[in-house]
């Protein structure tokens, strides 16, 4: 097949977050079988890795305030719909912005089979503003899809409630195994914050938790990673205050896992974060985890060794990293086969060919 995606935001300091993962993900696995092509706006900086085996087609996109909301790019709608009549399926990773929400307006108005994929992005309700949004753009989009592509119930009711006739498939996120790093028992082990620093990753945890850890003398090193969200100064404000963590910045996409296999423990203290791409790379390079009792992610993780399910008091967060430390090989071993059994993206990548093809009008490859 010749699939199209397309994406609203590619940075290299990761900023987009999930969706931009996630799209990434499905693109190298589909690649390995199908004719990929990723239209992406951004501000130009991302670079595609040296093995990706799709076509990256940049288009420059304004992001006038911090919300991405407010993204608009004349040049996506052109290209995409340019290369969308020579495609078999569009896959439209859609929100509630102006770049890619009237390229898919556009796209609606055409007879190309395209599904969409809104990543939890079409959850919020009320306000004027949104009730105009969806209904001059969302719903006519949405009632011309194949299907819905949502990852929970949540995601899936979403839908329903601005096109209830549309098909809803319950897809999850996936990733490509990549297995362990090997480190020594005299490693000082880095515990790691790795997310786009806002309010709802609600990186004051992590912080607390390192205070207590410190207090504990668990004798580790913890670390903040990622673009600045909204509360990079309240970070920066507690390390010139004493607080025991470092701070190293933004990554790119293609350091993420390079970054997290430097990690013993990966902490991730967001609420209500539905499917968190991050953990799932995490486990991938054998990274433990430990998450929010309000994860998406709760039923996958739970009664896992290479992972730890905490409720929201920071002293709970050091109770379950220092648990991940006392024994560090079982925690790898777990993680990495957690992400094997729960986590697949050859199983993603079977469940898109069968949307897709359902979209065409045909079988499944």
């Amino acid at each position: 097949m010749k699939i199209l995606h397309v994406i609203a935001y590619l940075s290299a300091d990761g900023a987009y977050g999930g969706p931009a993962s996630v799209a990434l993900a499905q693109a190298r696995g589909l690649a390995a079988h199908h004719d990929v092509t990723l239209v992406a706006g951004g501000d130009g900086s991302w670079r595609p890795e040296p093995d990706d085996q799709f076509e990256y087609v940049p288009v420059r996109s304004w992001r006038p305030s911090r919300s991405f909301g407010a993204l608009f790019s004349p040049a996506m709608s052109r290209e995409v719909m340019r290369r969308a009549a020579a495609s078999d399926v569009v896959h439209v990773h859609m929100a509630r912005d102006f770049a890619v929400g009237i390229t898919a307006r556009r796209l609606a108005g055409t007879q190309r089979p395209y599904v969409i994929q809104a990543h939890g992005m079409l959850n919020s309700v009320g306000g004027r503003a949104l009730a105009l949004y969806d209904r001059f753009v969302t719903r006519p989009v949405l009632e011309r899809a194949s299907s819905a592509l949502v990852l929970t119930d949540r995601d899936a009711r979403a839908i329903a409630r601005i096109s209830p006739g549309l098909r809803r498939a319950q897809i999850g996120n996936g990733v490509a195994v990549q297995g362990a790093a090997e480190h020594t028992a005299e490693d000082r082990p880095e515990v790691l914050f790795l997310a786009r620093i806002h309010p709802r990753k609600h990186v004051e945890r992590f912080i607390d938790m390192a205070k207590l850890l410190r207090d504990a003398d668990v004798g580790c090193e913890c670390v903040v990673v990622g673009p600045d969200g909204g509360d990079l100064d309240m970070v920066k404000a507690a390390i010139r205050a004493g607080a025991p963590i470092r701070y190293d910045g933004a990554i790119e996409p293609g350091s993420v896992l390079r970054r997290l296999r430097q990690a013993q423990v990966l902490v991730l203290p967001s609420h209500d974060d539905q499917f968190p791409m991050v953990v799932l790379e995490a486990l991938s390079v054998g990274t433990p985890v430990v998450v929010d009792s309000t994860s998406g992610l709760v039923g996958r993780l739970s009664g896992s060794a290479g992972a730890r399910v905490v409720d929201q008091a920071p002293g709970d967060y050091a109770e379950a990293v220092t648990d991940l430390l006392q024994d560090r090989a079982k925690a790898t071993d777990a993680a990495v086969e957690l992400a094997e059994r729960e986590f697949s993206i050859e199983a993603v990548v079977e469940a898109l060919e069968h949307e897709y093809a359902q979209a065409i009008g045909g079988d499944a490859p």
